[in-house]
């Protein structure tokens, strides 16, 4: 298994420079915290702090010879970078000079057995018996229990009308199965008798192979990006998960196009019964499309925004916090889908620049097909863009 891995890094180009289990015990943890439950079953003050390593007095020693030597890893951790979550006790409350100053005592102490320094790089402390609910934390609650509530009550009337084969409104009934959980389940599980469907099922099933390829990639990057205790073996991991990033690069390129074509089915069809597509039509179906990403995107940024999430604890990692500051100061962007076009420290969730992307290249796509539809000359001038052949 080394082997084909040393060939498959030596491809892409990624290095080997894994520190031994010897020179890992030479150097301090790079993530180390306190025990959180008891930080808040004490109501004390929990501040994430980041050290950066130094060198005493300007000498370099054998601790800090292996730190520079993990730095020409490809896929190593800092170890010249120390995060550490601590707590300490209310009577620092709004005394921010001597919590640094105590934190950065404190760690020099420990450091002393490597015979290193640290400086303090960025300082966060959180109360948590500070945080209280305001409206918006009560209206996105009692907002997301009715939500689930107004689903709970459609699944039983959906039950009742087919067990008692009542029928009312037809109207009615359909707004019913709208919100049913079993209705849903049956028309996304009922087998397709449309011939373009099953002809298009290979396409659907690489798009399914690629989204749970996506979903575990995500999984794994939530564990390389916050606190972990054995660093060693996610380096070691590590230097499969960037083959797997590369993969997953092409795999998103590869769900693009397929989306792309499956449009381009749908509108080939609508032209080929209603003879038009027209700015009206192109106009009605991205209003149709982005009603359909509204409301998930929505309740999901409310409850980023939100306190709720804090309430009853949640460790302040840059990373959440990054993307809280963000749903608050730029929750626009997302709203519009065109977070696609700011930097990722200013997106209010990191998953959403996809549904920006999709919905930017779906509104595109329709453009570029009613042009061809509209000037039947250009038709072949489109084909050439997009690298096809006539």
């Amino acid at each position: 298994m080394k082997n084909v891995l040393f060939v498959i890094q030596c491809f892409f180009g990624l290095g080997l420079s894994i520190l031994t289990e010897q020179e890992y015990a030479q150097i301090p943890q790079i993530y180390d915290m306190d025990d959180f439950p008891t930080c808040l079953k004490e109501n004390k003050i929990v501040c994430r702090v980041h050290f950066d390593i130094v060198m005493p007095n300007g000498t370099s020693n054998n601790a800090w010879n292996i730190i520079q030597k993990s730095r020409y890893g490809s896929v190593q951790y800092r170890k010249d970078k120390l995060k550490r979550i601590r707590c300490l006790s209310k009577s620092f409350v709004g005394k921010e000079d001597d919590i640094a100053k105590y934190l950065l005592t404190n760690e020099n102490q420990l450091l002393r057995n490597y015979s290193l320094q640290a400086n303090i790089e960025e300082l966060y402390c959180r109360n948590y018996q500070d945080i209280k609910l305001t409206t918006f934390d009560y209206a996105v609650l009692f907002g997301t229990i009715g939500l689930i509530g107004i689903t709970l009550v459609a699944t039983i009337v959906d039950v009742w009308l087919d067990v008692t084969r009542v029928s009312g409104e037809e109207t009615a009934v359909k707004y019913v199965q709208y919100f049913s959980m079993i209705s849903n389940w049956k028309t996304l599980t009922r087998p397709s008798t449309n011939i373009d469907r099953q002809k298009l099922k290979g396409m659907q099933g690489v798009r399914v192979l690629g989204t749970i390829y996506v979903i575990c990639g995500h999984t794994v990057l939530t564990i390389l990006i916050y606190f972990v205790k054995n660093t060693r073996f996610i380096e070691e991991f590590g230097e499969i998960a960037i083959i797997g990033i590369v993969i997953g690069m092409y795999i998103v390129q590869i769900s693009f196009l397929i989306s792309g074509w499956v449009l381009a089915n749908s509108i080939y069809k609508y032209v080929a019964k209603t003879g038009r597509l027209t700015v009206k039509d192109v106009i009605m179906f991205s209003v149709y499309r982005y009603l359909r990403l509204f409301p998930l995107m929505i309740i999901l940024q409310c409850w980023e925004w939100s306190n709720l999430i804090y309430i009853k604890g949640g460790l302040p990692f840059d990373f959440m916090e990054m993307h809280r500051n963000a749903c608050r100061n730029h929750w626009w962007r997302s709203i519009f889908l065109i977070n696609n076009f700011s930097r990722g420290s200013d997106h209010c969730n990191p998953a959403l620049w996809s549904l920006a992307n999709d919905f930017q290249m779906y509104f595109i796509s329709l453009c570029l097909f009613y042009v061809i539809f509209k000037f039947k000359k250009s038709r072949m001038l489109f084909i050439y863009m997009s690298g096809g052949r006539p």
